[in-house]
């Protein structure tokens, strides 16, 4: 929550107010489509994450996987044909829209295999993965921004690729846990 903060006043320091209020359409964007690309099932599904177990849990991981797979891939398709005109209302760039799928389809995998994690009660993993998070969000944001010039894409770059760092990372940790099986 610190470094959040910290932040927070560097992204208000180095964005004009404009800028900052496309980041934080784009950002609330990620909120919302969340609970339409994934339908909820990343949370719902754990409600009966305990009823299965051995060969059932494996394809229950794999029925939620595939839906929540294709529930994106039907979104994504039809997010991209509303592209031009949600950059015109909102602002910002085709890119910066685009990254605002990903980041949201990432979110959302995330957020399912965090949950396993709490299901499983390994809370040094999700300690871990919260860390991972949040080095990866913020100090590549500030990479971006500062070095390579990004502005407010840099951003959405810096979350993004925190994402992508913490999903690849629990895959792992959860598979060496030998918890994380799936049967399509």
């Amino acid at each position: 929550a610190t470094v959040s903060i910290l932040m927070t006043k560097y992204y208000t320091h180095v964005f004009d107010p404009a800028q900052f209020g496309v980041l934080a359409l784009y950002t609330t964007m990620v909120q919302y489509l969340g609970n339409f690309i994934g339908f909820s099932v990343d949370a719902s599904a754990q409600r009966v994450y305990f009823d299965y177990k051995g060969e059932e849990r494996k394809e229950y991981f794999g029925t939620v996987l595939i839906f929540l797979t294709g529930s994106a891939f039907f979104w994504v398709i039809i997010l991209l044909f509303l592209k031009n005109a949600v950059v015109g209302y909102v602002g910002g760039t085709g890119i910066m829209y685009i990254i605002t799928i990903l980041l949201t389809v990432l979110a959302m995998y995330v957020n399912f295999l965090s949950r396993i994690g709490y299901n499983e009660h390994l809370s040094t993993l999700i300690f871990r993965q919260s860390m991972v998070q949040t080095t990866f969000n913020h100090g590549g944001s500030f990479v971006f921004i500062a070095f390579l010039k990004m502005s407010i894409l840099g951003r959405q770059a810096g979350q993004l690729a925190a994402y992508a760092f913490n999903a690849f990372f629990y895959t792992i940790a959860l598979r060496k846990a030998d918890i994380l099986k799936k049967k399509f």
